[in-house]
């Protein structure tokens, strides 16, 4: 498969979430964005996860957290539980 480079990369957004907040609390970028190891790796996509406790991650931030024998939510500590994954889009039309 081939790769690219990126040498530069812009990335301007303006949002308003209400249902959640606008970071990722594990990685701690915007949740419109990939988070920080993904861009390194070239992958510009990854899904959100939504917890049955209505909190949102992205995806590969909150199954890095469980494969490290977390098996709770980060910010309330109630059992993990997948209740929806969404694509970035699906929270930002959602009004």
């Amino acid at each position: 498969m081939d790769r690219i480079e990126v040498t530069s990369l812009n990335m301007v957004a303006n949002s308003s979430f209400k249902d959640f907040p606008e970071d990722c609390v594990l990685c701690r970028s915007k949740l419109m964005f990939p988070p920080p190891n993904d861009l390194a790796n070239g992958d510009f996509y990854k899904p959100l996860v939504k917890g049955v406790c209505g909190h949102v991650f992205h995806k590969s931030c909150i199954n890095a957290h469980c494969a490290n024998d977390n098996v709770s939510c980060p910010v309330d500590k109630t059992p993990w539980n997948v209740a929806s994954e969404h694509k970035t889009l699906d929270f930002v039309n959602k009004k």
